[in-house]
């Protein structure tokens, strides 16, 4: 137990120096930012595995126990109504204390996402999320991490490399809250200090690959 909470208070406080420097540093590429901080690129391309669609490839290397990506997109309590967003919804991630992660980003679920980014952010407002995950050019997200949601379930040939993480990030400073790919459909959720996220972590040390991870609750 003392050994996986040192692990998040590490990976917290990797987070925070990545957001932190992309904050600093708004004139230069996120993407080569993320290099330089953490070692590597991500990129969207299309899957190793057959017929699969998409996939993200990581383009460097990253250590055992690394945050190599972040799940973006609606956070959904157990007795919040998402029924019709569920459906035929495979980017739905559920994790063991009842929170559901919703990274589609097409359709409802899009909508629903931007409709709730509006609902608490508006002109003279720190922004309270970033909705730039939304786009699909690589280049445009705001936080490169941000594509978690195309990361591939791994299979016998193909065998998983990261694992999905829940973390907390307490006491983030408010100008580094619009690098956090999440909203809470309950409003109250979005404005506390502590925020809660889903991270892709290494399992191994990956170097030049694509990512694969298991489908599983998220622990």
């Amino acid at each position: 137990m003392a050994q996986e909470l040192f692990a998040s208070i590490i990976a917290s406080m990797h987070l925070q120096n990545l957001f932190s420097t992309l904050h600093n540093k708004k004139h230069e590429k996120p993407s080569e930012i993320l290099r330089d901080t953490f070692g590597f690129l991500l990129k969207r391309q299309e899957s190793s595995i057959p017929e699969t669609g998409l996939g993200v490839y990581l383009h460097g290397r990253a250590k055992k126990g690394y945050i190599v990506s972040m799940y973006p997109g609606t956070i959904y309590f157990s007795g919040d109504p998402m029924f019709l967003v569920s459906l035929n919804n495979s980017y739905i991630l559920k994790c063991t204390n009842g929170f559901f992660f919703d990274g589609k980003p097409y359709g409802l679920s899009k909508y629903i996402f931007k409709s709730l980014y509006k609902r608490i952010n508006y002109p003279g407002v720190f922004p309270t999320c970033d909705i730039s995950w939304l786009e699909k050019n690589d280049e445009d997200l705001k936080n490169p991490l941000t594509i978690g949601q195309f990361v591939n379930n791994g299979t016998s040939i193909y065998k998983a490399n990261v694992r999905y993480q829940e973390l907390e990030i307490d006491s983030l400073p408010i100008e580094l809250w619009k690098y956090i790919p999440n909203i809470h459909y309950a409003n109250n959720e979005s404005i506390a200090k502590a925020k809660k996220v889903v991270v892709l972590v290494a399992t191994r040390d990956i170097k030049d690959e694509e990512l694969f991870s298991t489908y599983i609750d998220v622990s």
